[in-house]
């Protein structure tokens, strides 16, 4: 049974008996989390931050995983090849780095 006290403008939901299993904790949780993804776009779970200019996701809890960390790899590389025209893995030349930092030079662009 639970019983709701108003303090300082802030309604309070007091339980008396048992604590709540660390299953029920854990759902509540996740439903908030849900709550509050759906109401502002962004996991609770994830942090952008932005430092000179550039817009980091920072995770907390475990690491991702080699396969996350190797799509990322593979998404990074689709896009430098669709900003600079050159596929990374092909480019063993210095030409063709030197044509990468001159469009960032000339172009103003951060990559």
């Amino acid at each position: 049974m639970s019983e709701v006290v108003k303090k300082d403008g802030i309604r309070f939901s007091v339980m008396r008996g048992a604590p709540a299993s660390v299953y029920a904790l854990e759902q509540s949780l996740n439903e908030v989390k849900g709550l509050h993804e759906g109401k502002f776009g962004q996991s609770v779970d994830e942090e952008v931050v932005q430092k000179h200019g550039i817009h980091f996701s920072v995770t907390r809890g475990s690491p991702p995983s080699m396969d996350t960390l190797e799509q990322n790899l593979k998404d990074v590389k689709v896009l430098f090849a669709h900003k600079f025209g050159v596929d990374y893995d092909s480019t063993s030349s210095d030409d063709s780095w030197q044509m990468c930092n001159a469009h960032v030079v000339e172009g103003g662009d951060e990559f």
